[in-house]
């Protein structure tokens, strides 16, 4: 007689598979990469685009979640899945938890919710960072960041994972 009622689990749930394999990776690059990247995440269904935050190279990781500033899409009134463009701040960005200042401060993302890590790998094998800088000359408060083109097969990645673990994408009018 089973009277826990446990039953062995012959596949493990996909938002599971994906926190697990996020932050293996993440943890990897706290060492292998020593510069601030960007990651995609889910963040709601209606939410079409994708939503990015920055992990800085100290980041707290936690076993399910890490700190990371969230940032803002370039157009957000467009809620286009296609809209990869994100501004990053300049100077704009605080690491400090629990106190007030009118600067960015970092949140807690769930690993299970991160679809893909804006890092690329070159042939030999570095890991790259994989966008880039639109126009550094602006004199706007922010940079605006977009995917390199060598690298855009992330984002169809982070599509795909999105829609495979997370369902179809919802247009809500």
């Amino acid at each position: 007689m089973n009277v826990l009622d446990i039953r062995a689990v012959h596949r493990t749930p996909d938002d599971i598979d994906l926190a697990v394999t996020m932050r293996a990776f993440m943890h990897e690059l706290r060492t292998a990469y020593m510069k601030p990247y960007l990651i995609i995440y889910f963040e709601h269904k209606s939410i079409l685009r994708p939503s990015y935050a920055l992990i800085q190279p100290a980041a707290n990781f936690n076993l399910a979640t890490v700190r990371a500033h969230v940032m803002e899409s370039f157009e957000p009134e467009l809620n286009y899945f296609n809209n990869t463009k994100v501004k990053v701040p300049k100077n704009k960005l605080c690491n400090l938890v629990n106190h007030q200042c009118n600067k960015n401060h970092s949140q807690l993302i769930r690993f299970d919710r991160v679809c893909a890590v804006c890092i690329g790998t070159t042939p030999n094998g570095t890991f790259v960072n994989a966008m880039k800088l639109l126009d550094q000359t602006s004199p706007a408060p922010y940079h605006v960041y977009d995917f390199k083109d060598a690298y855009l097969s992330i984002f169809q990645d982070y599509k795909k994972t999105r829609v495979a673990v997370f369902g179809n994408y919802e247009i809500i009018r």
